[in-house]
């Protein structure tokens, strides 16, 4: 791996830019963006070496002999871009293609059937958005997955998998099915929570709940300012496990609330809850 092209450059693409220059190596690093303004942020900084325009000029790939393509975009826009990749005939070439999609269905149910494609999914983020939240530590002591697969070639796999731990990431891998089970659970029902609550509040506001906003709430105020395009791609994408997670929670709401008329029952049931969360996370 010598030459990078990072597409998007936004919190999780901006902060690989950065890291990657934090990590004081020889590669070069390229980066597209939709905003001019954001490349010429990049460049300014010294965080990306320049810029390649996928969009009118897809040959400068080839001309600047670009060997990692890492793809950081909202789902439906990485489809498309790896579309544009197929059309370009980089699929099952010697460059190898990943992307940090937080739902992988709709990749792996198109892409997954490549010899050089290989999904991965970066366990961190924020609720910020864009180049000026991005950070260079942001993927230090983090988890990143691989979804295996019976088609990338191995030499493919090891570069994604040693370019998470250049970074700073642990790496491990799973099953698409497993990903999405898992991250229906870990990430995606508490966003959708969280959004459902603030849109409670919104439909209650004839009460001033903003003047009463403790670290409980702030929380989940904090979840639910995050990218509405890249959290509606991906509950559209996973919308079956989530589902599945949501009749869970709504059973799990309703044996609690069947308790409120007997506090010594609901005592143990949250202590019991308790103690799961305490011998488990």
């Amino acid at each position: 791996m010598n030459n990078v092209l990072i597409v998007g450059l936004g919190l999780i693409g901006g902060s690989i830019a950065k890291a990657l220059r934090a990590s004081k190596n020889d590669l070069n690093v390229y980066g597209f963006d939709k905003s001019e303004a954001v490349l010429k942020a990049a460049i300014g900084d010294e965080t990306i070496n320049n810029y390649i325009n996928i969009d009118d000029d897809f040959d400068s790939i080839k001309d600047n002999q670009i060997d990692f393509i890492i793809i950081c975009t909202p789902l439906s826009i990485t489809i498309e871009i790896l579309d544009l990749l197929e059309s370009k005939s980089i699929f099952n070439t010697n460059v190898t293609i990943t992307e940090v999609s937080s739902s992988k269905l709709l990749i792996e149910e198109k892409f997954g059937k490549l010899k050089n494609v290989v999904l991965s999914h970066p366990m961190t983020g924020s609720d910020q958005a864009g180049y000026k939240a991005s950070i260079e530590n942001l993927f230090h002591n983090k988890k990143a997955i691989l979804i295996n697969s019976n088609y990338a070639e191995e030499e493919h796999v090891n570069k994604v998998g040693n370019f998470w731990k250049l970074l700073g990431s642990s790496v491990s891998s799973m099953s698409v099915t497993e990903h999405e089970s898992a991250m229906a659970f870990a990430s995606h029902l508490p966003h959708l929570i969280s959004f459902a609550l603030v849109n409670s509040i919104m439909i209650e506001d004839d009460i001033n709940i903003s003047s009463f906003a403790a670290g409980g709430l702030k929380e989940f105020l904090r979840i639910a300012g995050s990218d509405p395009k890249m959290w509606a791609d991906i509950f559209a994408s996973n919308k079956h496990e989530i589902r599945r997670s949501i009749k869970s929670f709504k059973n799990s709401l309703d044996v609690l609330e069947q308790k409120f008329s007997n506090e010594s029952e609901l005592e143990h049931a949250i202590m019991q809850i308790k103690k799961y969360k305490d011998s488990s996370f």
